[in-house]
């Protein structure tokens, strides 16, 4: 039982590593395993058809694309901790990056929409002072026309708005009459002078405006940038006066200053020919000149703005994608991001508001954005060397079983050593399985031939399948060894018998055969099976003289140790028999059966007459011969009637160098 529990095991294993018997699974008597191996599913007779039995091909034998176990369990594990420690590392910088620039990007697009508002609020006011003199001028309340009126209502008009900086009067006749706000803050009245080519045609009407004063552009005077709107008089529907409102570029400057207040970003404004005409860093520049050129602005961030480099992207929602632009200049001299957006402020077209900061502002995220990444290559880095040492770790053994299994798969039994012990408790178990199993196989092939046993696994169970075919078969007998070892004790007869039979089975092996079994102190060996070879009879008798010689020397060394004697005979016959698995469901055998196996038994019995004083004698069937091709060395015996068959059989005997080529026998039958 504990045999056939680990031929079981062998089999279950060979199964899996190589898939030798995918052909006979559908036959397996799972109540008799052994006789699955060895005997195959069925009993089968081949009378009709005489032929040898071919290999099966096995699907097994076809090449299919394989993966060492080291490299699938380093991918797998690999790639998981790539994937999932990466996907978090990355997704963890590229928040923080995308934090550290929406951040500051928000502050920004904050700025230039406080600067809008701003900016908005004081048009406002601007407007909103001219549409209040026009209603008073219109209800009566004051008359814009009377001087007295003028120098009542337009300081203190000056007064109450800021941002207005002076506040004219153009009458139909070319006159023109106001105030001005000194840069000391002081109000003053502007001279009195006439303007020139007066078009009172081009004054909007009230239908036109709809009271709504009009930015009519930016003008040059005294070196100062004045943006101004006017708000048209009328009576009784007719244009009568001019109501102008300046906005010179010390308020604008002002509104700028008054927003990049947080030592990060810088504001700036650009006319519609893209002058500086506002700036928060240098406000006092534009006492002295009303624009200044990009290019000669005396900041390296404005002197880097036309170069920039338009992003796209970085404003986050539709609506700012169509009304915000980004750029970004970077060389040797300095790294900036810039926000820009176009409205028209204190003018007719539109300006550039824009804000701007250093790229470098942003190191202190973007150092904790850099240690979050490098921390995480490490971990990650260290998480793939233990992924790799542990596969690494696992895989070794499992490398070692797997190649234990295909050795075993083709009975390479020699030179194996055991499985170490492992920690992992189904590797330990494997490990002791295998070094079980290499016990078992290495006992249980002295019981079967390992010349079988590779044919199954090469060709299926199919092979142990009882057919008709040409062997030859050898019968080999020890003469009067009862006689001759009854002075011996037992273990001195096991002994001899080891010696003698190892002596014989390795003749046998290296001739091709396979020694069927051991009766007593005989040998029975056949060739031509399992595996089919031409050369049976020829391979069978050399396997004969080479044991003749052999024996001879192990006489030689008997004599000197003046141990007893032994003599041999060896009987060979070719023909058809049947060469399979023979037995009952308990336990089979693969033998050779039939009137050949009887004629080469009989054979060896006749040498009996023959032996006289040789150590070995040597008789051949003449079918047996005349397979061999008439081998050198052999002299006719004469014909035979042997027991059991009712025709003569012609022998031959081995006697190189005998000068007589026919041997006469003391008796002529047996």
């Amino acid at each position: 039982m504990r045999c056939r529990l680990i031929f079981l095991n062998w089999q279950s294993l060979t199964k899996q590593g190589s898939r030798y018997f995918s052909r006979s699974l559908s036959k397996v008597n799972y109540q008799n395993p052994v006789k699955n191996l060895i005997c195959g599913p069925t009993i089968e007779s081949d009378w009709n058809n005489n032929l040898a039995l071919e290999p099966v091909q096995s699907s097994a034998q076809k090449q299919r694309r394989s993966i060492s176990l080291r490299m699938l369990m380093i991918c797998g594990f690999g790639g998981l901790v790539l994937l999932s420690i990466g996907g978090v590392l990355y997704m963890s910088v590229a928040a923080n990056f995308t934090n550290t620039f929406s951040l500051l990007n928000t502050r920004t697009l904050q700025l230039i929409a406080g600067m809008e508002r701003s900016i908005a609020s004081e048009t406002n006011q601007v407007e909103f002072a001219l549409r209040g003199l026009e209603r008073l001028h219109n209800d009566g309340t004051i008359d814009l026309e009377n001087e007295a009126d003028r120098k009542k209502i337009l300081p203190t008009t000056l007064r109450s708005t800021q941002v207005i900086e002076a506040l004219s009067i153009t009458f139909k006749d070319g006159t023109i009459a106001g105030f001005l706000r000194a840069p000391n803050g002081q109000i003053r009245s502007l001279n009195t002078e006439t303007a020139s080519g007066v078009d009172v045609e081009k004054w909007p009407k009230t239908t036109e405006a709809g009271n709504k004063p009009i930015w009519t552009g930016s003008v040059l005077r005294d070196n100062v940038m004045f943006h101004e709107a006017v708000q048209t008089l009328h009576r009784d529907g007719q244009p009568i006066a001019q109501i102008k409102a300046s906005v010179g570029g010390r308020s604008i400057n002002r509104l700028v200053a008054s927003f990049a207040n947080d030592e990060i970003t810088t504001a700036f404004v650009l006319n519609d020919q893209g002058k500086i005409i506002a700036h928060s860093e240098i406000t006092s520049l534009f006492k002295e000149t009303p624009t200044v050129a990009v290019g000669d602005f005396p900041t390296i961030a404005m002197k880097q703005f036309s170069g920039a480099k338009q992003l796209r992207g970085f404003v986050e929602g539709e609506a700012d994608k169509d009304t915000f632009q980004v750029s970004r200049s970077r060389n040797e001299f300095g790294n900036y991001f810039y926000i820009t957006k176009l409205k028209p402020i204190f003018s007719n077209v539109p300006y550039t508001l824009g804000a701007y900061f250093k790229a470098s502002d942003m190191t202190a995220e973007l150092r904790r954005a850099g240690t979050t990444a490098t921390v995480g290559l490490i971990a990650l880095f260290l998480t793939l060397l233990a992924a790799v040492i542990l596969t690494s770790y696992l895989s070794k053994p499992m490398r070692r079983i797997s190649d234990a299994t295909r050795r075993f798969s083709r009975l390479e039994l020699d030179g194996f050593e055991p499985l170490p012990r492992s920690r992992v408790q189904e590797l330990d178990t494997q490990s002791a399985g295998i070094n079980s199993m290499h016990t078992a196989l290495n006992q249980f092939s002295r019981y079967v031939p390992q010349k079988l046993v590779a044919r199954i696994l090469e060709s299926g169970s199919e092979v142990t399948r009882p057919v008709e075919r040409p062997v030859t078969v050898m019968f080999t007998d020890i003469a009067n060894f009862t006689a001759g070892s009854e002075n011996l004790d037992a273990a001195e007869i096991t002994t001899m018998l080891n010696e003698h039979f190892e002596l014989i089975s390795r003749q046998i092996a290296r001739c091709h055969g396979t020694v069927d079994k051991y009766l007593g102190d005989g040998v029975m060996a056949f060739w031509g099976a399992p595996e089919t070879d031409d050369n049976h009879a020829a391979h069978a008798i050399q396997a004969a003289t080479a044991i003749k010689h052999a024996f001879e020397l192990q006489c030689d060394n008997y004599r000197e140790e003046k141990r007893p004697p032994m003599q041999l005979r060896i009987g060979i016959h070719s023909g058809r028999a049947i060469v399979g698995n023979v037995g009952g469901d308990d336990r089979t055998n693969y033998t050779v059966i039939g009137h050949t196996v009887n004629v080469a038994n009989r054979i060896e019995q006749l040498g009996k007459e023959l032996i006289n004083s040789s150590d070995v004698v040597i008789s051949i069937s003449s079918d047996c011969f005349e397979a061999a091709g008439q081998p050198d060395g052999f002299a006719s015996a004469g014909a035979h009637v042997i027991r059991g068959s009712s025709k003569p059989l012609s022998l031959y005997v081995y006697q190189p160098g005998h000068d007589e080529n026919v041997v006469s026998f003391d008796s002529t039958g047996s």
